[in-house]
């Protein structure tokens, strides 16, 4: 498949929007929008990425949105990056070559094609600018001194899903839109969805890294203490040592907690902590939330 992108110079937020045309109907294929939101509660701006399921600009359907930390891994930019600027394709190259990419487009489209998935909306923020450590943690913890996970979430939840929903044609109801990520990604999917339900009524929490001591007296606490219940959480831990001993921890915390909260724990054979794994387990994982929650179109 041939993807072509031309940019198209609009204003949100007063930063620079980079926007690919429709294509032309009905036969669309998925397709991308790039922006730079700023986030008051961190007083600076952040990359968003935003995917497009095919037939997108052939109806007024309205889709289930999926909003991921760390977005700047999740789609394959390789076959189209000649389109961009000379040095952010370069970007792409360094990146897609050193770590790999959750190959989140393909995915999402033949999973649509053949039914298992319904086609939505995609929102992947950018993590890549050397405040991941500190963004997505809600405490400071070994990795960093640094806490602004409570600052990210409100952005998240209270800058970017109000412009996402103002812009684009998403289905307004929190049962259709989910938060999620991989690691300190999934700490803060966790954080996001417990501190925020009433905006988000799904989390993907991948390979959580509630194994330090100060993120898991956090989660103690803010497992208990938000109110809103009926966000379905699904958490997949890593089938190695370390992702047992979370997964059980975890366990024990649920056990022991008893908040009626609706949770689905994972872990799944052969998964490890690295972005192939992820990249295997996120549809499946999706097909669980998103097919039950909020089926499809509207």
């Amino acid at each position: 498949m041939h993807f072509r992108l031309a940019a198209v110079v609009l204003v949100l937020c007063a930063e620079l929007l980079v926007s690919a045309p429709a294509a032309a109907c009905p036969d669309a294929p998925h397709r991308f929008e790039f922006f730079k939101l700023f986030a008051p509660a961190l007083a600076r701006s952040k990359d968003i990425w935003v995917y497009f399921p095919a037939g997108y600009d052939c109806g007024d359907r309205r889709y289930p949105v999926f909003v991921f930390n760390d977005g700047h891994d999740l789609f394959d930019w390789s076959p189209f990056a000649g389109e961009f600027e000379a040095a952010l394709a370069a970007e792409f190259d360094t990146r897609e070559g050193w770590y790999g990419t959750w190959r989140l487009a393909e995915q999402l489209d033949r999973a649509a094609t053949e039914g298992r998935l319904p086609p939505m909306i995609v929102v992947g923020i950018a993590s890549d600018d050397g405040r991941r450590s500190g963004d997505l943690v809600p405490v400071p913890w070994g990795g960093s001194s640094d806490s602004r996970g409570v600052d990210y979430a409100s952005f998240v939840a209270r800058t970017l899903v109000p412009a996402i929903d103002g812009r684009y044609r998403t289905v307004d109801d929190r049962r259709c839109r989910g938060i999620g990520g991989a690691s300190l990604g999934g700490v803060s999917a966790l954080q996001t969805g417990l501190a925020h339900g009433d905006a988000f009524g799904m989390a993907l929490v991948f390979s959580p890294v509630i194994g330090d001591p100060a993120i898991a007296d956090w989660l103690t606490t803010a497992w208990a203490f938000h109110p809103v219940t009926d966000t379905r959480f699904l958490v997949d831990f890593d089938d190695d040592f370390v992702g047992r001993r979370d997964r059980d921890w975890f366990v024990g915390l649920l056990e022991e907690s008893r908040t009626g909260r609706q949770v689905t724990v994972v872990r799944t054979p052969g998964g490890r902590h690295w972005i192939d794994s992820w990249a295997e387990r996120v549809v499946p994982a999706l097909e669980r939330l998103v097919g039950e929650s909020c089926p499809g179109p509207r």
